[in-house]
């Protein structure tokens, strides 16, 4: 099982939330969002609640982060989680994957 954060609770964001509810292999542990009132989202699933990145990221329980933000935050969010995957796969822990669908953006983010 996988501890995931997601990050962004709009529309796309309430979806995946709603979709992955008892999976067997990815379960959501953390919310982000910038607006305090989707914390009220969260708690209807159970889930811990924060408004920013940075609360996924030094959380040691997530391991993954499913972004469900706008494309253009995108390579900037998979930056500083890359950075925070390396210094805890120098620990021992690791990163599986990164995507980035804007062409300019993805080769930044490379």
């Amino acid at each position: 099982m996988v501890n995931a954060a997601i990050v962004g609770l709009g529309w796309w964001g309430r979806t995946i939330l709603k979709l992955l509810h008892g999976n067997a292999k990815l379960r959501i542990v953390k919310a982000i969002d910038v607006n305090p009132d989707s914390a009220a989202i969260a708690r209807e699933h159970g889930v811990a609640f924060a408004g920013e990145l940075d609360a996924a990221l030094g959380d040691p329980a997530v391991q993954a982060v499913i972004l469900c933000t706008p494309h253009t935050l995108h390579s900037q969010q998979i930056v500083r989680a890359v950075a925070v995957a390396r210094r805890r796969r120098a620990r021992g822990g690791g990163v599986q994957r990164q995507s980035c669908r804007a062409g300019g953006r993805a080769r930044a983010t490379i």
